[in-house]
């Protein structure tokens, strides 16, 4: 049986389901260089401004392991490998 492939993970946090929002407001110049960073990444908006929330709250470490945990490797391509 073939299983459908969505277009994001299940769970794309490292802390589990996420409920809480935050919000600012930034330059546009600033949404514009974050969403290009985030594109080239692989990553959505919410992903990155995710991902750079936990590591300013629970630090580098964190990030690593967690982003090792899900295969992805410091500068991996997703798949574990190196890009």
């Amino acid at each position: 049986m073939v299983m459908p492939e969505f277009s994001r993970p299940a769970n794309s946090s490292p802390l589990g389901k996420c409920t809480e929002r935050l919000t600012t407001d930034v330059p546009p110049e600033i949404k514009d260089d974050f969403v290009t960073y985030a594109n080239l990444h692989g990553m959505t908006t919410s992903e990155l401004l995710r991902d750079v929330v936990i590591e300013l709250m629970r630090g580098r470490m964190f990030m690593l392991r967690s982003s090792l945990q899900r295969g992805h490797g410091i500068g991996s391509d997703g798949n574990g490998e190196e890009s």
